[in-house]
């Protein structure tokens, strides 16, 4: 028996290819952990609860450091629009409030907001002092140590 009825559906549907926020910072964990070897690495944890919540992490293992850049946060079933927190934009001493979150209404304002978190010289700063710090332990090693 054939289907008697009308598609109201648009054509172009399941043809859109936006990548999520989750998939978006993946990419950028694995492009520094292939720059960043055993020293600087990153990783993003993702919660779900009423909203999901990304974060995405700055690691030195061999210093047992962690500092966590930034944010993005979008309701579990609509990853557009994202509102992104960077502990760059927080006022220290206050907080938090609205006002440290950005809005990404699109894949290309993410990846703009995210290229201007990952390119600061905060961020610099951060690598830079993880990569003198781990340089410092590798030296005060004994040279049994450095071996392992």
């Amino acid at each position: 028996m054939p289907f008697d009825a009308e598609d109201l559906w648009p054509d172009d549907l399941l043809s859109l290819s936006i990548k999520s926020p989750k998939r978006i910072l993946g990419d950028q964990v694995r492009f520094l952990n292939l720059r960043g070897g055993s020293v600087v690495q990153a990783e993003v944890k993702t919660q779900t609860s009423r909203s999901t919540t990304h974060e995405f992490w700055l690691l030195c293992n061999m210093l047992s450091s962690r500092v966590l850049l930034f944010r993005v946060q979008h309701a579990p079933e609509r990853v557009y629009p994202s509102h992104v927190n960077c502990i760059m934009w927080e006022d220290e001493n206050a907080p938090s409030s609205e006002e440290d979150w950005r809005i990404a209404s699109s894949e290309q304002e993410l990846k703009s907001l995210i290229k201007d978190i990952l390119t600061s010289p905060f961020v610099r700063s951060v690598v830079d002092s993880m990569q003198a710090q781990a340089a410092d332990h590798i030296d005060s090693l004994s040279e049994e140590e450095r071996a392992k």
